[in-house]
């Protein structure tokens, strides 16, 4: 609509210019009339027109709005409407929050020196309180580094839990390693690497892990 709010300018302007002339002018010269009666006429017309699409406008979202309307108030009978769509609307946050998927994030890593070797314990944060079904985790080490991954396994802050389905396998250069399980429960995930020597290891995995690189030393 802002081409009739250009429109209705326009017209004012030149509304405006003609105003300038002298009646005695405005009597004489016809045309000047004929001008200063269409500016106006096209200013009325513009304005109705104006008015009739903003109702139409207006009339048309509170018919898309009705349904939520009446759900609102199916929903909370005894109170006013504008409370029951404010309600309405909290519940469908609730909602939409809940159907989010459960990913997980890095909380903290662990890292032990035994010997020559080291053992890292990488634990991860759930967004939700609830099974995370087949987790899949991937560990990788720089080609050039002279370490290896010599094993991998999953692990928990509540190993009482335990994991099903557990299954890995690490590269026959030893840079590169796998494991995939399903947790019993709800407990916090978590893979235990066994490496020959300092390197940065890069975590990579499912449920929206971002992957990120810890340094073992």
């Amino acid at each position: 609509m802002a081409w009739l709010t250009v429109l209705s300018l326009l017209a004012l302007y030149g509304i405006s210019i003609l105003k300038d002339f002298r009646t005695e002018q405005l009597k004489t010269n016809k045309k000047l009339r004929s001008v200063l009666f269409a500016l106006m006429t096209v200013v009325l017309g513009l304005g109705v027109w104006r008015t009739i699409a903003d109702d139409y406008k207006a009339n048309t979202i509170a018919k898309n709005l009705q349904p939520f309307i009446n759900l609102a108030i199916a929903r909370n009978p005894n109170v006013e409407t504008q409370i029951a769509l404010d309600q309405l609307r909290k519940d469908l946050e609730v909602t939409k929050e809940m159907a989010k998927p459960n990913t997980i994030s890095f909380q903290k890593k662990v890292i032990q020196r035994i010997g020559n070797e080291y053992k890292l314990a990488v634990y991860f944060t759930p967004t939700k309180n609830e099974p995370l079904g087949e987790l899949d985790f991937v560990a990788e080490i720089d080609v050039k580094s002279k370490a290896q991954i010599l094993d991998i396994q999953s692990t928990s802050d509540r190993p009482a839990f335990g994991a099903a389905g557990e299954a890995s396998g690490i590269s026959g250069d030893g840079k590169k390693a796998r494991i995939s399980y399903t947790l019993i429960s709800a407990p916090y995930p978590g893979i235990e690497l066994r490496i020959s020597g300092p390197c940065f290891v890069k975590i990579s995995g499912n449920r929206g892990l971002l992957p990120f690189e810890i340094e073992v030393k």
